[in-house]
């Protein structure tokens, strides 16, 4: 007695799992990747005004969580953050004086990308002359010498 193979049956039914278990990571994958107005469900009336809301929530993070952007993070604080950034363009500040008042009121902390500004460029050129030196005496030392040859 032989089987055919038509699809059906244990082959059948494992394609179907499969499917079945491809369809719900598009659809988890779908509502992790929601958009940032939909996280405190407001959209500015102006659509630069709403640019200019997304890519400052994008180079703040929450004074809370300190590791995710305010438009990444869901907590109290980053929800209040939003809320002063939304009011802040709402009275027609400029990006620049939005940037200073929330630095005023959060700290410099909560910027995400960091200048070099003050000691910051110290601090990185000593770090290069260091790591500079180090290979320079890694060279001369362990560069083979006449004698040796």
């Amino acid at each position: 007695m032989t089987r055919s193979c038509n699809g059906a049956g244990y082959l059948g039914r494992r394609w179907k799992v499969r499917y079945l278990a491809l369809g719900l990571l598009i659809l988890f994958l779908g509502l992790a990747t929601r958009p940032a107005s939909a996280l405190d469900g407001v959209v500015l009336p102006d659509p630069e005004q709403q640019d200019l809301y997304l890519s400052l929530l994008q180079e703040f993070r929450c004074a809370d969580c300190r590791n995710a952007s305010l438009l990444e993070a869901s907590g109290v604080q980053a929800t209040e953050m939003r809320r002063e950034i939304r009011g802040l363009i709402e009275a027609g500040l400029s990006p620049a004086q939005i940037r200073d008042e929330v630095v005023r009121q959060y700290g410099a902390e909560v910027r995400l990308h960091w200048g070099a500004e003050g000691g910051t460029t110290l601090l990185w050129m000593v770090a290069g002359l260091i790591i500079a030196g180090t290979l320079g005496l890694c060279v001369v030392t362990l560069r083979p010498t006449r004698s040796s040859r």
